[in-house]
């Protein structure tokens, strides 16, 4: 789907609003940004195309003193087919493009680490001009939600939230591949949520992707770990798929 124009990408996003109300599990991320790296394509062992790029959108706001802050996010993204030959032959670094895909994460080995690291798998990937970050999710809460206050009183939890990828092989049989996402609310969104939410339960997420360093157990720094920073939780259920 070629998107040129915001009155488009409106009806793009209604679009995956109906497409949500009909979802148990949901997975979905628009971004529009500055392409920020060379790209080039490479060949996989079974003659698979992709190439990566990484992709930054910016966050703007005035403070307390009514100074202009930005702030860039950097995003690692990866095309895979006929996508990744199209994106190479038409896009170069500093071009501004909507990408449109699902979040997914992999492990690699660095210095004899293993380090973790989100990616945006494109589905396609149109010309732009502006900045958008948003990315919904239909799951399943993994663990129960507890509050927590920040040093200058703004309550804030984190928890887990699984979805589901599913596919036909090559057989005909049908995989699935479970995903788990971070998930980190703040204010009032915290506190309803812990109210309300608890393990297991079906929610609708929408919000936008951030990033933070992490130190693991084994005292491993991890400088892209990808948390979803919600904007709106709520209950969900497919009333068709709950009457069966």
């Amino acid at each position: 789907m070629q998107v040129s124009n915001p009155a488009t990408l409106s009806i793009l996003i209604q679009t995956y609003t109906r497409e949500v109300k009909m979802a148990r599990n949901f997975n979905k991320v628009l971004l529009i940004g500055v392409i920020e790296s060379e790209m080039s394509l490479r060949m996989t062992t079974n003659g698979t195309a992709v190439t990566n790029f990484t992709l930054t959108t910016s966050n703007k706001w005035t403070n307390k003193t009514g100074e202009k802050q930005i702030y860039k996010k950097w995003h690692h993204v990866v095309c895979w087919g006929r996508l990744a030959e199209q994106v190479v032959t038409t896009f170069s670094t500093g071009d501004t493009v909507l990408v449109e895909g699902s979040i997914s994460y992999r492990s690699y080995e660095k210095e004899d680490k293993k380090l973790k690291v989100a990616e945006i798998k494109a589905t396609n990937v149109s010309e732009w001009e502006g900045s958008l970050n948003k990315i919904i999710f239909v799951g399943n809460v993994g663990s129960d939600l507890s509050l927590r206050k920040t040093t200058n009183n703004v309550s804030v939890t984190n928890f887990s939230l699984s979805t589901i990828d599913k596919w036909k092989d090559r057989t005909g049989e049908i995989q699935s591949h479970k995903k788990w996402h971070r998930i980190v609310c703040w204010g009032k969104i915290a506190e309803t949520a812990v109210e309300n939410i608890r393990s297991g339960a079906l929610v609708l997420i929408e919000g936008s992707i951030t990033y933070r360093t992490y130190i693991n157990k084994d005292n491993i720094k991890n400088n892209h770990i990808a948390e979803l920073k919600c904007s709106q939780l709520v209950k969900w259920a497919n009333p068709i798929l709950d009457e069966k």
